[in-house]
């Protein structure tokens, strides 16, 4: 069947409903499927014509103008019944939006083949095609078997698919707990016929007072015809039984899918370093293999896992859902939100674009981001204190030798009488004292026995230090340790994106899992290493040197002992050079920390380690400020 023909016989078949739509259609090289707002087209598959043909292809179609016509569910916000105990926001976002496009796909088509009859059968061409289900699906996570078993019931008259093979018992359940609401959700749907809404009063009521609050700005921009008032409210209607009735169901899905990712990779480090490079390198075929491998075996969900498993966890999720979940559609026009507002004015009634969430960032990135809003609050407040710590505290002065001022220096006129050509040295001026200048460096053991709630708090302590800083302009490193020095940020370094990532790596030593790292997690040399980061630090030019040594075990190193870090204390105690060494114990029996550093904070709750970070700094700039003249 050659091309041209095929779209002839597509834009035949699909005449009438294009018409409605307002779009038309054309062929588009490749396997992809787009829409063109600015044009109002659909630009179809040119693969898909040649080897499904046309009636498939209207199939397609017919269902994405049903989510034109009627999916509302994007534009409303809505109070979840249950909020999943997941931290990455944009896997909550996608889990629930691609679990709503699955059962907003069958509701889309139960209303399009109410309006248009002879849809019926490209429906059932499409699920011959698309939803036969085959044995590759039970290596999928749980979640997404749930939605992709949604997606199909339709076809199947709401009857669980004909399998050949044994779906997951906990997703049996789910269908069958879930099949009511969703059926009903499929058919809480507006008129079929747009001229037979009239007007209601009871209509405008419950539309002002349910759904005008849920809408967006820009969706608000104009109040909407009976018949989109109508196609709102029953979105809002079938939105309120989802998020009551699906939804839950959903979400335990997909956290028992994280439990179960999270916990195999706490119990194989070689799996943890495969989940890394997937996500280093983009490897979408060594992440669908990984995931097989985790979900092939239906063996009892492993052991509880730690936070960086489970952020681990949750990305690979996220990764996997991108690339197999549709990214749902919005709908810009009169029952839609626009771009902007100038777009809104531009486009014409019924355009429809692709929402695409922004793009997520790599494990480590994301996981300083996420400890930079943990610390948010503090940061704001320890940065005010610590710009007052360092503010000039005396008086002003005063200096001679300006071509204008306050007032005349009476020596310097005396020898103006004598050389003329020092008249532009007569006056002085009121001088501003310089402000402090002040050295940081941030030490952190990254020995195993950091592994866990540790790291994380350890972590949040560095990029309150780190953030602090950069606001004031404070030179300052950061370097980890354990049988050598593990830089991670330079004095002179940007806290530009890179350093942010490479911070947020820290963790990663600890389980020697880190890309390219040191990850020597057996041993911490802290007297060798405290020694070479000293030495970074007095090569700086400040007036007050603070060296931050953070620990929470006795030195275990490969190729020094504890004596060594009493006697590199004692060195760069007698040395002087306006250097302060602190020692902090991060956790409880830290109090070793008390025998090693003059200076000493010990068994600082794990839970308060930022905050009580922050208070060590600022101490010590306040000791460092009533030591200068």
């Amino acid at each position: 069947m050659s091309g041209p023909t095929t779209v002839t016989q597509l834009n035949a078949l699909a005449a009438g409903l294009c018409l409605d739509a307002r779009i038309r259609i054309e062929a588009a090289p490749g396997p992809s499927w787009s829409w063109d707002p600015v044009r109002q087209v659909i630009r179809v598959s040119a693969d898909d014509l040649q080897d499904c043909g046309p009636h498939y292809c209207a199939g397609i179609l017919a269902h994405e103008v049903g989510h034109v016509f009627i999916s509302r569910y994007l534009h409303l916000t809505i109070d979840p019944v249950r909020r999943p105990a997941v931290q990455e926001p944009q896997l909550v976002v996608m889990a629930r939006n691609g679990l709503l496009n699955a059962i907003e796909d069958a509701r889309c088509e139960t209303w399009m083949a109410r309006r248009y009859p002879g849809c019926r059968d490209w429906f059932h061409e499409v699920a011959e095609i698309e939803l036969q289900p085959d044995a590759g699906l039970t290596r999928n996570p749980d979640f997404l078997q749930f939605c992709l078993q949604c997606a199909g019931e339709r076809a199947w008259d709401w009857q669980a698919a004909p399998l050949k093979f044994a779906v997951p018992s906990e997703v049996v359940t789910a269908l069958e707990t879930t099949r009511a609401a969703r059926r009903a959700y499929a058919e809480w749907l507006p008129p079929v016929n747009f001229d037979a809404t009239a007007f209601d009063p009871d209509l405008m009521d419950r539309y002002r007072l349910e759904v005008w609050p849920r809408l967006g700005a820009a969706a608000r921009r104009r109040w909407p015809s009976v018949w989109e008032q109508e196609v709102r409210l029953r979105a809002w209607e079938a939105l309120t039984l989802a998020e009551r009735e699906v939804l839950p169901a959903a979400f335990a899905l997909l956290e028992a899918d994280i439990a179960r990712i999270a916990g195999s990779l706490r119990e194989n480090p070689a799996l943890r370093r495969q989940a890394l490079a997937t996500i280093q390198n983009d490897d979408h075929s060594g992440l669908l293999a990984m995931l097989a491998a985790i979900f092939s075996e239906r063996s009892p969900t492993p052991g509880a896992a730690g936070p960086s498993e489970r952020r681990l966890a949750e990305t690979l999720l996220l990764r996997l859902l991108r690339s197999v979940v549709s990214e749902p559609l919005i709908v810009v026009g009169e029952g839609g939100i626009p771009i902007s507002a100038e777009a809104l004015a531009d486009l014409p009634p019924g355009v429809r674009v692709v929402r695409r969430p922004p793009l997520a960032l790599p494990v480590a990135a994301d996981g300083y981001e996420q400890a930079r809003r943990q610390i948010a609050s503090q940061l704001d407040a320890l940065t005010a204190r610590v710009e007052t710590i360092l503010r000039p505290q005396r008086r002003l002065g005063e200096r001679s030798g300006y071509p204008s001022g306050y007032r005349l220096d009476l020596g310097r006129v005396m020898a103006f009488s004598a050389d003329p050509r020092r008249y532009r040295e007569l006056w002085r001026r009121k001088s501003i004292p310089d402000r402090r200048e002040a050295a940081v460096f941030l030490l952190v053991d990254l020995s195993g026995s950091m592994e866990g709630e540790k790291s994380e708090a350890a972590l949040l302590g560095t990029v309150l230090v780190a953030e602090t800083l950069h606001r004031l302009g404070v030179p300052f490193a950061i370097a980890g340790f354990q049988d050598e020095l593990i830089p991670f940020v330079n004095f002179g370094d940007d806290l530009g994106p890179a350093t942010r990532q490479a911070i947020s790596e820290m963790p990663l030593e600890i389980t020697d899992s880190r890309p390219d790292g040191n990850n020597q997690h057996g041993y911490n040399d802290d007297g060798p290493c405290l020694l070479a980061a000293a030495e970074q630090l007095l090569a700086q030019s400040a007036s007050e040197r603070i060296l931050l040594a953070i620990s929470d075990g006795q030195p275990n190193g490969s190729h020094s002992t504890a004596e060594d870090l009493h006697q590199a204390v004692a060195t760069l105690t007698a040395a002087g050079q306006g250097l302060e060494l602190i020692g902090i114990g991060l956790g409880p029996n830290t109090d070793h920390v008390t025998d090693y550093y003059p200076q000493a904070v010990a068994s600082v709750p794990v839970s308060e380690f930022a905050q009580r970070i922050g208070d060590v700094l600022e101490r010590a700039l306040v000791s460092g400020r009533s030591a200068s003249p």
